[in-house]
């Protein structure tokens, strides 16, 4: 990957107010930044046990899913 890409991305955030530049090449989260966490931190768990039960070979095909 480019260097140019993860600048880009980080001038990205900057701009939609999800991370703030500080001395020292610190980038933490913004108030908004942290309110997308929380909101997408329970995604980030069920993609983590979705991707564990690929893995184990034990997700239910549709058919088998409780409705």
């Amino acid at each position: 990957m480019s260097s140019s890409v993860p600048r880009q991305r980080l001038t990205e955030l900057i701009e939609a107010c999800i991370v703030k530049q500080e001395p020292g090449a610190a980038y933490p989260l913004t108030q908004l930044g942290q309110g997308a966490y929380r909101a997408l931190r329970p995604l980030v768990r069920w993609s983590d046990d979705w991707a564990r039960a690929l893995a184990d070979g034990g997700l239910a095909t549709e058919a088998e899913a409780p409705t």
